[in-house]
């Protein structure tokens, strides 16, 4: 299991992106691509992060707060699961527009 020193110094060397692909989820040091796939499926809070992680909640919060910064989760308040949640930061989808005669015979 990677130590939170560990954790936390990789998260340093990320590059700051607007939003996740699961590219870029799977390429996240264990256990946080494994948390973060879990965040794929629904909100989680900070305890139950750290449970997933296996850390205290204070290092799990750090090591959030460095998602949140890098832009890889965000959060959101929801009363009905006891206050802030974290939730997967997904990049917008880009249109690709290829040139009408790129397949053409010349």
């Amino acid at each position: 299991m990677a130590t939170f020193g560990a954790l936390q110094q990789e998260l340093a060397g990320l590059a700051r992106v607007d939003g996740v692909t699961l590219v870029d989820i799977l390429g996240l040091p264990t256990p946080l691509d494994a948390a973060l796939r879990k965040l794929l499926k629904e909100a989680l809070s900070l305890d139950s992060l750290a449970d997933e992680i296996q850390l205290p909640v204070s290092e799990t919060r750090q090591l959030m707060d460095s998602l949140v910064e890098k832009g890889f989760v965000k959060t959101e308040e929801q009363s009905s699961r006891g206050g802030q949640v974290y939730k997967v930061y997904f990049a917008r989808v880009r249109k690709h527009n290829l040139p009408a005669g790129l397949f053409d015979d010349e």
